[in-house]
């Protein structure tokens, strides 16, 4: 079965992410939108060798709930332990959209298949201003990894009329269990003299991308659009089921906000 994860469709994470800072672009704390429906279609020039192109390209839901306490943004269920005008402090449960099966690409062929992992853990999100910053880390709690991620983001938000704009930078730590598990081969997944076992190490990512929301002031409805592009850890970049230490991310969206009455 394939993979269709719930994709972040702005600035963070592929992760990612992670991780995430879609909230401050969807539901503000100054402007709250308790909840956001929708989809979008996310293409990602996956790292993976011979990774078929038909799998690159994923439509996904867009969801968000914002509520005074409890929110849900794209992949992570939180509550805000902690709020003010520029803070946010909050446990969280993420769902982690890393992995591929076996039959998206024939190189991959004889590898056991890596799923999504659902971490749990917390954020730290500081925006006094137009400028920010979030750190979040979470663990593996399905036993699929058995490791966790951290992952740290710079972030500049703008308005131009009806649009919202956001750029951020940031890095991606990964453990060595998280790192194996996605990017290692095992002993029985060795093919001799073409896929020998691999074992990484802790890994450091770097990415950085943009967003724009376009929605009229009077209008529920938003158009969302975002690119990313990542720059993976020489340790990713040496296994032996990767082809490239970098990847591009582009992706569109439609969605409608039900406004507090």
């Amino acid at each position: 079965m394939k993979h269709f994860g719930i994709h972040i469709l702005v600035s963070s994470a592929i992760l990612l992410t992670t991780s995430n800072a879609l909230a401050g672009k969807l539901s503000s704390k100054r402007d709250p939108k308790p909840i956001t429906l929708g989809a979008g279609v996310i293409w990602e020039d996956k790292i993976y060798r011979d990774f078929d192109d038909d799998d690159k390209t994923s439509v996904v839901p867009v969801i968000f709930y914002e509520g005074e306490r409890l929110f849900f943004r794209a992949d992570t269920l939180g509550w805000k332990l902690f709020k003010s005008d520029a803070w946010e402090i909050a446990p969280i449960l993420e769902l982690g959209q890393e992995g591929y099966d076996s039959s998206d690409s024939d190189f991959l062929d004889g590898m056991s298949d890596r799923d999504p992992w659902i971490g749990v853990g917390g954020h730290v999100i500081f925006q006094p201003n137009s400028f920010g910053a979030r750190l979040s880390a979470a663990g593996d709690v399905t036993d699929e990894s058995n490791g966790g991620r951290v992952v740290t983001e710079g972030f500049y938000d703008t308005r131009i009329g009806n649009i919202k704009l956001n750029a951020n930078i940031g890095t991606i730590w990964g453990s060595e269990g998280y790192s194996e598990y996605y990017y290692g081969v095992e002993s029985n997944e060795v093919i001799p003299n073409i896929r020998p076992a691999y074992d990484p190490d802790t890994t450091l990512s770097y990415f950085a991308g943009g967003s724009a929301v376009y929605q009229k002031e009077d209008s529920p409805w938003m158009l969302i659009g975002f690119l990313r592009y990542t720059f993976f850890d020489d340790d990713i970049d040496d296994s032996p089921i990767t082809s490239d230490d970098q990847m591009a991310a582009v992706g569109v969206g439609i969605a409608y906000t039900f406004r507090r009455k």
